[in-house]
């Protein structure tokens, strides 16, 4: 970390608050109907829209109005989107000879774009053309922005207003975000990324001789137009496959701070409007603070962990002095990568100008933290407003139950109907996320798209789904996505990221909307001051990242050991396998034996022998805590669809024979009844090693696991026997 490195952070910081302010009056001015100084021009264009489109402006509409009008115009949207895709072979403006998009990617890309997540399966400048560019993608970064900043001052007006039945009129809300605010913006900034060098033409490509003589193709097209709208809009969705790490997206500093300034300037103006349109600027600086605070520790982990470089490079004797530069652009350095990393992750936006992929383990946490949360701080344009508001919901909720009074936000009474409907809102994300996670990790066709096996690989998959569920679009990078798989379930997890999300938020608007606003009482619990602004950081990290301890335990990998995350394919003696898992159990519960029998003719498996040692633990663990504490538990392993239920014996090995006939292998745990009881009187449980998520089954030689030859099972010989106060 240099001092020069926090210059360049503060810099970009600083011209994104001073125009934060002054826009945050605009888009205040612009969303209640009044006159601001672009009306002279625009407001017959803004008529002449409702004219075209049979709105009327006057006409305001309920929350359930609101919400059918804003999933009939997503649908309308992802309808057109894939017709374009699916049809762009034939289509005119597509001078590189593009065919049709396939089927699963349309779908994927399609819901990508209406719900802001923009995440691409695809190479830009190798798969749309021109026409798909700029009225497909180019068309839905305006209006699924404009979308979410509507959604959010729908949600704004229910804190605001006092016994109504109306939240606004959403044809109105999303002609105005596009034309006051996100239109006017792109045009001045695509004139600046212009004069940066960011090209703008329909011509499709052009041919260079490199120095070494060679000849090269070079993609071109409308770039500067959708790269501006794209940071401005929080979309991500690149032109060309290195997203803004591409020269011709983003060509030196100017450029770049131009774009890492245009992705957090809506959404920090978006929480300064909500301020005053609740008439108290003090309520949007305490969230902005709070999101502020979050960001700002991100960037200070990652700037710290990858100027820090790889230890392990070091080891072998490279310089540390540039810190971990793999997978970054060396024109930007570190202090810009990673302020970009956690801006971009903060947001909703996705883009990228450096490998998220190739971050040190902390330095990666921190975006991955930041999708996990939902984006945030500030979050997208409008989805950051709306899902911190959640946030708040939650925290004075949690703060009325700790001192016992009737939480309040705003004047507004937070009931059991606007608490349920927010944590409906908050589960879509874990349940989502890890759902489909798991999924993936147990489906074959879900690990084939992994670029690392172990930890790292379920850091691309929970990054993936993260990224996709936040309406992110961002990606670990290792990850091949455009597969039948990961292009239908991630285009499954966008569409319940947004819609599943913002339903209960928009009932909450109305449910809000309908109270009475009271004045504040005595009684009333702050939420101006450094202590709400400490309870709204503790119910993100406590309430939301809690939900996901588990599964980043998991990518670290801290009990099941290096690997065992994703099932390796490995030859393993399952004898062995078993030996370990009851020595293991000998070590933790000393006071406790256990009786093993093996087959004879026990085979290899593959499979990963961590995780069968882990489940087979688990197994003897519950059998410690859930049995007779007079009984001993016993582990069976045989190649057999049965095993005898005999009850195992006391102080010695089992000598009960099990079937050899069979090609399933499977081990079996017993602890016998008694006095002592658990959630069963009997626990008795099977691993079978022919699923694929623990092993596979192999026709290779097997190998005696010892005792009598002939017998179809016997236990261990005598030379491996233990005395009856140790298990064997």
């Amino acid at each position: 970390m240099t001092l020069v490195g926090w210059s360049e952070i503060a810099i970009v910081l600083a011209l994104v608050l001073a125009a934060s302010i002054p826009l945050s009056a605009f888009i205040h001015k612009v969303m209640a109907g009044e006159r601001t100084w672009l009306s002279p021009v625009l407001l017959p264009v803004e008529r002449g829209f409702y004219r075209l489109a049979g709105v009327d402006e006057t006409r305001e509409q309920s929350a359930y109005v609101y919400t059918i009008a804003m999933i009939a115009f997503s649908i309308a949207g992802f309808l057109s989107l894939y017709a374009i895709q699916r049809l762009q072979g034939v289509l005119p403006l597509n001078p590189q000879g593009f065919s049709g998009v396939d089927p699963a990617l349309a779908f994927n890309t399609s819901t990508s774009f209406i719900t802001n997540t923009n995440w691409q399966n695809y190479g830009g400048e190798t798969t749309m053309t021109h026409l798909t560019q700029m009225i497909g993608l180019t068309v839905h970064n305006f209006v699924s922005a404009a979308t979410g900043l509507a959604l959010a001052y729908a949600l704004v007006r229910g804190f605001a207003r006092s016994n109504a039945a109306t939240v606004g009129n959403f044809w109105v809300d999303l002609t105005r975000c596009t034309l006051y605010i996100l239109l006017p913006i792109s045009i001045v900034g695509a004139f600046a990324l212009l004069f940066s060098g960011v090209p703008q033409t329909l011509a499709g490509s052009v041919d260079a001789n490199t120095l070494e003589g060679a000849k090269q193709t070079i993609s071109l097209g409308p770039v500067a137009s959708q790269e501006i709208i794209k940071e401005l809009g929080t979309n991500g969705g690149g032109f060309f496959n290195a997203n803004s790490a591409h020269p011709y997206e983003n060509p030196n500093v100017w450029s770049n701070i131009i774009e890492n300034w245009a992705l957090l300037v809506i959404p920090v103006a978006s929480v300064l409007a909500f301020g005053r349109a609740v008439g108290d600027l003090r309520q949007g600086r305490a969230i902005l603070v709070a999101m502020a605070i979050l960001l700002l520790v991100g960037v200070v982990v990652s700037y710290w962990a990858e100027a820090a470089g790889n230890p392990l490079l070091t080891a072998l004797g490279v310089d540390p002095a540039q810190g971990n530069m793999e997978g970054k652009e060396v024109r930007f350095g570190q202090a810009f990568n990673t302020l970009w990393a956690n801006a971009t992750t903060g947001t909703s936006t996705g883009a990228v100008i450096a490998m998220h992929d190739s971050f040190t383990p902390l330095g990666g946490l921190m975006p991955l933290f930041n999708l996990l949360a939902g984006c945030v701080w500030p979050g997208g344009v409008g989805a950051g407003l709306y899902g911190f508001l959640v946030v708040a919901i939650l925290a004075v909720f949690i703060a009325g139950l700790m001192v016992g009074s009737t939480p309040e936000y705003l004047g507004k009474k937070i009931e059991a109907r606007e608490v349920k409907l927010a944590m409906f809102a908050v589960l879509i994300y874990p349940l989502s996320v890890l759902g489909f996670s798991a999924a993936s990790v147990l489906l074959q066709t879900g690990l084939d798209s992994l670029g690392n096996s172990g930890p790292h690989g379920l850091s691309e998959i929970i990054y993936a789904y993260a990224s996709q569920n936040a309406n992110n679009g961002s990606a670990f990078a290792g990850l091949n996505g455009n597969t039948l798989w990961y292009n239908t379930t991630g285009g499954i997890v966008m569409l319940l990221g947004r819609f599943a999300y913002v339903i209960p938020v928009l009932a909450m608007a109305g449910s809000l909307a309908a109270k009475k606003k009271a004045p504040p009482s005595a009684g009333t619990f702050p939420t101006t001051g450094a202590l709400f602004i400490a309870l709204l950081i503790g119910v993100v990290v406590i309430l939301y990242l809690l939900q996901y301890f588990p599964a980043l335990a998991s990518v670290s990998d801290s009990d099941a050991g290096p690997g065992a995350v994703i099932p390796k394919r490995d030859y393993i003696d399952v004898a062995d396998v078993v030996r370990t898992a009851v020595e293991r159990a000998r070590k933790t519960f000393p006071d406790q034996r256990a009786a093993i029998n093996l087959a004879r003719d026990l085979p290899f498996v593959r499979g990963d022998s961590n995780l069968i040692k882990q489940v087979l633990f688990n197994l003897l663990d519950n059998a410690h805590k859930y049995g007779d504490d007079a009984g001993v538990p016993s582990m069976r392993a045989a190649t057999a669809p049965t095993w005898s239920s005999a009850s195992p014996t006391r102080g010695r090995e089992s000598s009960k024979p099990i079937s050899n006939a069979c090609s399933k292998n499977s081990i079996a745990a017993a602890a016998p009844t008694g006095a002592r009881r658990g959630p069963a009187s009997a626990f008795r449980s099977r691993v079978d090693l022919s699923r694929r998520w623990v092993a596979k089954s192999t026709p290779r030689a097997r190998r005696s696991a010892g005792g009598a030859r002939g017998s179809s099972c016997a236990s261990l010989p005598p030379s491996r026997r233990r005395n009856d106060k140790a298990p064997s």
